[in-house]
């Protein structure tokens, strides 16, 4: 136990740790950034990348183009209907922005509901459509009401099993139902995942990032979360590289130190019983000290 604390200390340069309110801020930038010559309705520019200090919403350094599989978004979807809502926005004259206020809001409505069904049918597909920190900030609180909630928390996660006496065939053969539930902030979530998150067990204590709508979470299957460049300079993180591990935030020294605390992490994620591994109750003491 002592020899895991020791290798969890020294992987994070600690600038600043803090902890962040409930489910207040977004677990990752979820577009990717091609080069572009101008702004275009759906692509959206990113210059906080750049570091040049420009309005991140005037500079056309990069754009972003979402990707989601074809085969999960109909055709004419409220999400993609939003998504050209925000390109509309976004290359408006900031002073004649809040004539698209209304239909705004109309479509983040209609986005919210499909999204919360996709969290439920395929969270990894809705992790995707989550709004970008660097856009979302940029939003009005009439638009932001109407969002996906960000979701960076320590948590109690339940995997509770439901075993029936028969399968869907009518069969003696039993068969078995999972339902996820987290916990945290006096909020209880109905959660959804995939990938390696789909195999934890109960733990009194995981780091969980996703979104949340009403009562239904899409939980991301890394236990870290990397800020993203806006994101750090909101927070006066002079770092090049930060993490978050439930709601506390690291400056890491480099991306071999994040690996190293993710695999700690997963591997106390994999043992047996609800209590936390070492590294776990490492980082929920503070238990991490900087790199000389």
């Amino acid at each position: 136990m002592k020899h895991r604390q020791k290798s969890l200390k020294g992987i994070l340069v600690i600038l600043v740790l803090l902890v962040a309110a409930l489910g207040v801020r977004q677990w990752k930038e979820a577009k990717e950034f091609t080069e572009q010559d101008s702004l275009e309705p759906s692509k959206i520019t990113d210059s906080s990348r750049s570091g040049s200090g420009e309005d991140p919403l005037e500079s056309n350094a990069n754009s972003s183009s979402h990707q989601t599989p074809q085969s999960e978004m109909p055709v004419g979807s409220a999400i993609d209907g939003f998504e050209d809502w925000m390109g509309r926005y976004f290359n408006e004259d900031p002073a004649l922005r809040d004539q698209l206020i209304e239909a705004g809001v109309t479509l983040a409505e209609r986005r919210r509901s499909e999204l919360k069904s996709l969290i439920q049918k395929d969270p990894e597909t809705a992790l995707a459509q989550a709004i970008p920190y660097l856009f979302r900030r940029e939003f009005p609180p009439q638009i932001t009401g109407q969002l996906e909630t960000p979701v960076s928390n320590f948590a109690q996660f339940q995997l509770v099993v439901y075993c029936s006496g028969h399968d869907h065939a009518g069969n003696g053969h039993a068969e078995s139902e999972y339902e996820r539930i987290a916990e945290f902030g006096g909020n209880r979530y109905e959660v959804h995942t995939f990938g390696r998150r789909f195999d934890v067990a109960t733990k009194d204590l995981l780091s969980i990032h996703g979104i949340a709508i009403d009562e239904v979470l899409a939980m991301a299957d890394d236990p870290i979360r990397e800020l993203s460049e806006s994101e750090r300079a909101d927070r006066g993180l002079e770092a090049n590289l930060a993490v978050s591990v439930g709601a506390n935030i690291y400056a890491a020294s480099n991306e071999e130190a994040v690996r190293r605390l993710r695999q700690i992490l997963e591997e106390d994620e994999g043992t047996l019983g609800p209590l936390p591994g070492a590294g776990y109750r490492a980082l929920q003491r503070e238990e991490v000290e900087g790199e000389s």
